[in-house]
Formats: C-alpha cells, structure tokens, sequence
C-alpha cells in the first residue's frame, strides 16, 4: 500500500515535466522575430484598409452637405410659431396674480406714449389674458384688467388697419412707378414716330458774307456743299454745331445786302439727315436728300450701245 502512494506521487512531477513543456514553447516566439519583413509587409497593409475608411467619411460629408441644405427650410420655420406661443402662465396666488397684474398695467401705460404701429400689442393682451384667467385676482382688479384688455383688443384692430393701409399706399406707389414707366416708354415711342417740321436742314457751315448784326452760317447740302439758305444769329453757342445736320426753325427774311433770304433761328437742334422725309420734314431741303423720280432716274442712267455687227 505505501509503494502505491509513492506511484502517484512521481505521477504528479510529471504533469510538471508536461508544463516545462510549455516552457519551452516560448523559444518558438523566436522565429516570430526573425522575421522583420512580414510585420513591416503588414503595416502597408493597415495603410490600405484606411482608405476604404476614407471613403465612408466622404459619404458622410456628402450627407452632411446635404443636411444643411434641408436645415435652412426649418430655420425659416423656426422663428414663425415662437410668436403664438403663450409666454405668459396664469398666477395660481393672489400675490402673484397682483404681481402679473401691475406688470400688464405698466406695460399698457407705457404703450400709450408710443407710436400705434410701435406698441407692442400683443405681448399686452397676453399679460392681460393670463391675468384674467386667474381665479387669484381680487375682484376690483380683475375688472380693471378686463376693461384693459378690451382697450388693447381694440387699439390691435386699429393697429392692423394702419399695417393694411400702408401695405395698400406700398402697393399703389409701385403700380404708379409702373404707369409712369409705361407713359414714359410710350412718350419715348411717340417723340421717335413724331414727324418734326424744321424750315430747313442741312449742314451748318461757317460764311464769308459777314455784314450787319449777327453772325451768318451757310445751311449746305451734305453730299455737295453747295448753300441751301443762309441764316444769322447772335447766339454764340452756335458754332459748336458747325460741320453737323441740323434743323433749323425760324422765320425767313429778305436781306437786300446779300440778296437772298436769310433765315432767323429760333431753335436749332443736330438731327439724322436718315429721317428727312419720315419724321423730319422741312420747308428747305438739300437736293441730294429729295426722293428721285422714277423717270429721273431713268434719265440719268446710261443707255447700254449696242455693238454693231463688221461687215
């Protein structure tokens, strides 16, 4: 019997024998080392799953690029409802109910020295209303604060109708800045169809005939120089419109001295020698700008000869 304990006693240093043999697993680790290129293969390879990564976050930002753009319609909502919400709570205590009250009163009192589109209104009836809504108030202020609450409701409407009235004078002075437009387009349309009558145009040129008072210019036809008419004048701002088509309106006069007739400007404006026969019309008028004649024109065209036949 005691050989057999002594059995199962070196059975035991051999479980320890087995864990020495674990022990001597560890060197394995030493091939792990030697082999420095893999982990430095390895770490690439971390940096080539970071750009799939990347990419997730790219996503991201396109939603986020695409949340802000949804976030401005609920901003715009935002400020809309703040204004229907009661700010005020009714007084549960009769201190406090008196409290909210002379709060409302003062808030009432101060508004009558303003403007009525600048009194704030509807924070008034608010303190009113949630006053009134108390059972805490005594009586005696509660009648007051009704008959304030029917004075506010009252200036609101008023209120609301001078808001109406100014949005409809807005309205009105933007249709009238339209009509005037229009007529303005129209007078523009009418001045530009309008045939203006002149006693004579042409191109003011200076002359040398200079007797009596006055300056005298030479009114020449454009294409050949030659002198429609004269005309004097002692207006020397004249001579900025030498070399121009002008229309010239006046009264004509015979000038012994020159023996023609000599035209007396009462306005002389610069004008398209184009328009002469379609808004502009004038009693002198150049030759070069005078309609031909169809038979005229025939006239002066050279007759083609024919070439005879050698015998």
């Amino acid at each position: 019997d005691p050989a057999k304990p002594d059995a199962t006693k070196p059975e035991t240093p051999k479980t320890d024998t087995s864990a020495a043999k674990p022990e001597v697993t560890p060197p394995v680790p030493n091939p792990i080392p030697s082999e420095p290129t893999q982990p430095t293969a390895d770490v690439p390879k971390p940096a080539e799953t970071n750009p799939q990564p990347a990419e997730t976050p790219k996503t991201d930002s396109a939603a986020v690029v695409a949340d802000p753009v949804k976030a401005p319609a609920p901003k715009v909502e935002a400020p809309a409802p703040k204004p229907a919400a009661p700010t005020f709570e009714i007084p549960q205590t009769t201190e406090a109910a008196e409290n909210a009250f002379d709060k409302a009163d003062a808030a009432y009192l101060a508004a009558k020295d303003q403007a009525l589109d600048q009194q704030p209104l509807d924070t008034i009836i608010q303190q009113f209303e949630a006053v009134t809504k108390s059972d805490a108030l005594p009586e005696s202020l509660r009648r007051i604060a009704e008959a304030r609450l029917i004075t506010v409701k009252a200036r609101k409407t008023a209120q609301a109708e001078l808001f109406q009235v100014r949005q409809n004078q807005e309205d009105l002075k933007k249709k009238q800045l339209s009509l005037e437009a229009e007529q303005q387009e129209l007078q523009k349309r009418i001045t530009e169809n309008t045939v203006k009558v002149y006693q004579a145009v042409g191109t003011l040129q200076p002359s040398s005939l200079q007797r009596g008072q006055g300056t005298i210019y030479r009114v020449t036809d454009p294409a050949t120089g030659r002198t429609v008419c004269y005309m004097r004048t002692q207006d020397p701002a004249t001579i900025k419109l030498i070399g121009q088509f002008v229309g010239i309106k006046g009264q004509f006069s015979e000038d012994a001295r020159l023996g023609a007739k000599v035209l007396a400007p009462t306005e002389v404006t610069p004008c398209d020698p184009g328009r002469v026969h379609q808004t502009i019309t004038a009693q002198i008028i150049p030759p070069s700008l005078m309609p031909r004649e169809p038979a005229a024109q025939a006239a002066t065209d050279p007759t083609p000869v024919e070439p005879q036949p050698q015998q």
